[in-house]
């Protein structure tokens, strides 16, 4: 199957990444979750891969990546409602491939996910304990994205071998100019809020 898309820097740093774990620390609006699932969608039609979308929580999971997912394959007019187990929140390819969206508010019942990828968005959000349980069982690429708001004892700051790309706002080409007028804003109204959410920088 050939598809077209329009996507951002995002898609194109996971395809040249060299490291296993990539993290995508970035400004509001920067589109890299929306990228994201746009490579992890593009892998599954590719090749038959289990893959395991995580949030902390089953609501930020339905009105982020899910919400998101669905946009994108409505659009790529491949999207089947049949396919889509809404209880299980599992997607299943024509080819084998799952998308399983799984959320991490409960780490027990992490020992029985295994994956060939793992994204993690809002990856700032997570335990330590809920990473390690998802990471260990995971054989291929680890992707996790989160605004630079974390302390820096957090875990996510403190990883060996990973791969760090920064994106902002100015990143995403499909961002409304009205988006963009009311980010740069925070120059003048939160220069902390900017320098987070603006510039994509820890503070």
């Amino acid at each position: 199957m050939e598809i077209q898309i329009n996507t951002t820097c995002t898609f194109d740093n996971l395809l040249t990444a060299k490291e296993r774990i990539t993290h995508h620390v970035g400004g509001t609006r920067s589109g890299k979750t929306y990228a994201i699932l746009q490579y992890l969608i593009v892998k599954a039609l590719q090749e038959t891969q289990n893959i395991t979308i995580v949030r902390r929580t089953v609501p930020s999971l339905k009105r982020s990546v899910i919400k998101d997912f669905k946009e994108i394959m409505v659009g790529l007019g491949i999207f089947s409602s049949e396919s889509y187990n809404i209880s299980d929140r599992v997607y299943t390819f024509s080819n084998g491939s799952l998308i399983s969206f799984v959320n991490t508010d409960d780490a027990e019942k992490l020992r029985g996910v295994k994956s060939d990828v793992l994204f993690i968005d809002e990856a700032s959000e997570q335990h330590e304990e809920a990473y390690f349980q998802l990471s260990i069982r995971t054989s291929g690429e680890i992707i996790l994205a989160y605004n630079p708001t974390v302390s820096p004892y957090h875990f996510l700051r403190n990883m060996d071998d990973v791969e760090i790309f920064r994106t902002t706002y100015k990143d995403n080409p499909y961002l409304p100019e009205i988006m963009v007028k009311e980010i740069e804003s925070l120059q003048q109204k939160n220069p902390k809020y900017w320098q987070i959410y603006g510039l994509g920088e820890y503070t």
